[in-house]
């Protein structure tokens, strides 16, 4: 079990509510450069899938970034959403205005939501996904072969979160019920009445208690039901294989599959705010660090100091007049930060406003001292030329 900070299955994870904006963190398997980040600092909310992430921003825009084989990237134009949820190869969102909105593959009928401008959260399943009202009634649609979308009667909930073939409601009475395949358990959720959130997996659940702590439910083929102890956690979600947490003190717990590291190669650090987890990557709003110096500057302001100079503005000092783009470090790696920062790691920096995803870079080779593109014995007789103390 690892401690790490923010974290995208399917985007299985329940509705959480929209918190400050931040910059969006992302990693795991790459394959589709769907941990490739717009790095822009105005996100509320992410959700992944597959091989792909969207994220929504606070002026209720929408950002797509990775594979777009099913229309899943093409996201409409001139609309505004409360809430995104990513499916396999389709999205479902909240207009501003309370109606439902899809895009991307169809083949079971998922994106074929129902009417009406009263729904407040979405979720999407593998090949299903479900809809919140105002009123709490749930609405379902998609793909029903295992009776994932058969909502029960009566059903008023204040959560809702699908699985692969499965849903999980947080009842409005605090406790959980879950309908469709429930081969492994998936869809029998633990009892009592002290339930605040609920995510789901592919065949697996996990819950957050009024009290803090977790509990999971379902397959634990790869430990994903295998929830840390304690009583501090805040904020869920789930991969395919693995799940994730939030801790009040805006830290971020990953346990289960790591095939890709999605559990391990997580950021470490504090203020994180949403999370979401996907098969292959996971994704997460953190903090803004418009410096790429690593340190929240919308605490770390004026530098270093806990003053802002200029707080009516709402942007940090540090962020004042900041210019960033993509760096190429010497063995290849891509980070966003400062010019100045960049040459100072010996890096090559690309223009203001770039982005990693838009550049490739390549490793610079350490050892050509002369220069001619080779590491050979010249090289290696300008360093002897150069033995001693530099004193």
């Amino acid at each position: 079990m690892r401690q790490l900070i923010l974290i995208c299955l399917l985007s299985l994870s329940a509705p959480t509510a929209i918190a400050s904006a931040g910059e969006v963190a992302a990693w795991g398997g790459n394959q589709q450069g769907q941990t490739d980040a717009p790095s822009d600092d105005n996100f509320v909310k992410v959700s992944c899938g597959y091989w792909f992430s969207i994220a929504l921003r606070d002026d209720g825009t929408v950002a797509f970034w990775g594979l777009n084989n099913s229309g899943q990237g093409d996201v409409p134009s001139g609309e505004t959403y409360s809430d995104i949820s990513a499916g396999h190869s389709y999205v479902m969102a909240v207009r501003t205005d309370g109606t439902l909105d899809g895009w991307g593959y169809n083949g079971g009928g998922q994106i074929d939501h129902p009417s009406g401008t009263e729904y407040t959260a979405v979720s999407s399943g593998d090949n299903h996904a479900l809809g919140l009202k105002e009123d709490g009634t749930v609405s379902a649609w998609g793909d029903n072969g295992e009776g994932q979308c058969d909502v029960p009667e009566g059903l008023t909930a204040t959560a809702v979160a699908a699985g692969k073939h499965f849903s999980i409601a947080l009842q409005s009475d605090g406790s959980l019920i879950g309908w469709g395949n429930d081969t492994i358990g998936q869809s029998s959720p633990p009892t009592g009445t002290d339930y605040v959130a609920v995510a789901a997996g592919e065949i697996y659940g996990l819950a957050l208690k009024a009290d803090g702590t977790l509990v999971a439910w379902g397959s634990n083929s790869h430990g994903q039901t295998d929830v840390p102890e304690g009583d501090a956690f805040a904020s869920i979600a789930c991969g395919r294989k693995f799940a994730l947490a939030i801790d009040t003190t805006t830290r971020v717990w990953a346990w289960g599959l790591d095939e890709h590291g999605q559990v391990s190669d997580a950021p470490t650090g504090t203020g994180y705010s949403h999370l979401a987890g996907s098969g292959y990557h996971a994704a997460a709003v953190g903090p803004v660090d418009c410096n790429g110096n690593g340190i929240d500057d919308s605490t770390d302001i004026d530098a270093g100091t806990s003053e802002d100079v200029n707080p009516e503005d709402g942007i940090p000092d540090e962020c004042q007049g900041s210019t960033t783009g993509a760096c190429c470090l010497p063995l290849g790696d891509c980070v966003k930060t400062s010019e100045v920062d960049c040459l100072a790691g010996g890096g090559v920096w690309a223009e203001p406003g770039t982005q990693c995803v838009d550049i490739g870079c390549t490793p610079i080779c350490i050892g050509d001292i002369d220069g001619n593109g080779n590491v050979d014995i010249q090289d290696l007789l300008l360093i002897i030329s150069y033995w001693g103390s530099c004193l």
